[in-house]
């Protein structure tokens, strides 16, 4: 197959942002990607131990679950807000169907996916419970909705540090894993796995940790109102205080990672 398919341009100034931003990262996220490599194995061991007719990874990055969901589906269908990225992709896996869409808004008719997989990426919509909505939409019904995305408290070391140094947020906040699970009930589905573990990456300085997360895309501040201008002085001040929290190992940066299997009713 190896084709690319526009199916809409990011309809707002946020979704242009976003997908400006992982495009700019496109050529650095493999090398970067460590943590992002450990919750995409966990959730692929999640998956239901069955074979599916259509298969959509919505966020799929440079491709890297797209290796383990062709050898269980019989259509596979990458989707990502960012070209660049479905390049990227393309390259790993040329027999797919890669797509340039909002998941938001996903170019697929009322009932035609029996799996659709994310792997930290719904982070970045704008509503949980209207994306979960519409992927039961297009899902069949018995069809599965499997994804990580982030919690409460990842990053809290950044966090904690700009606090000490300005008071201001300079990362983005996310919901409570409770908060993730109350709204997939009422979008007409049942949950029939679940956990939130907390991961731990450790690294030799303060900027190796922030570069792991800018080198991958993952710096836009989904709230304009905590986006503020960093002095040199300011920066020097922040990497003073992220490193005070050495813990003997290195710079830590921790991750609230929520995993759910879910089902269409």
């Amino acid at each position: 197959m190896n084709s690319l398919f526009m199916a809409s341009n990011p309809s707002t100034l946020y979704k242009q942002q976003l997908a400006k931003s992982f495009g700019r990262a496109a050529v650095t996220y493999d090398q970067h990607a460590g943590f992002q490599h450990q919750v995409l194995a966990s959730l692929i061991s999640m998956l239901p131990k069955s074979s599916f007719r259509r298969t959509a990874d919505l966020g799929c990055g440079t491709g890297n679950a797209l290796p383990a969901l062709i050898t269980m589906s019989d259509e596979l269908m990458a989707l990502d807000l960012s070209v660049e990225m479905l390049n990227v992709a393309r390259e790993k896996t040329p027999n797919a169907t890669f797509i340039c869409a909002d998941a938001e808004h996903l170019p697929f008719p009322s009932d035609s996916v029996d799996l659709f997989f994310s792997s930290l990426a719904i982070q970045w919509t704008t509503s949980h419970f209207s994306l979960f909505k519409e992927i039961n939409r297009a899902l069949e019904k018995g069809g599965y909705w499997c994804f990580s995305t982030l919690c409460d408290g990842s990053m809290q070391e950044i966090a904690d540090s700009w606090e000490k140094v300005d008071g201001r947020l300079h990362s983005n906040q996310y919901p409570h894993f409770e908060e993730i699970l109350a709204n997939l009930v009422p979008s007409g589905f049942v949950i029939e796995d679940q956990k939130c573990t907390v991961i731990t990456m450790h690294f030799d300085s303060v900027q190796s940790a922030v570069y792991s997360v800018k080198k991958v895309g993952a710096s836009v501040i989904t709230d304009s109102a905590h986006k503020s201008y960093v002095t040199p002085s300011i920066w020097r001040e922040f990497v003073g205080s992220y490193h005070a929290l050495h813990d003997g190992i290195g710079i830590p940066l921790s991750y609230s990672v929520a995993y759910v299997v879910a089902r269409k009713v």
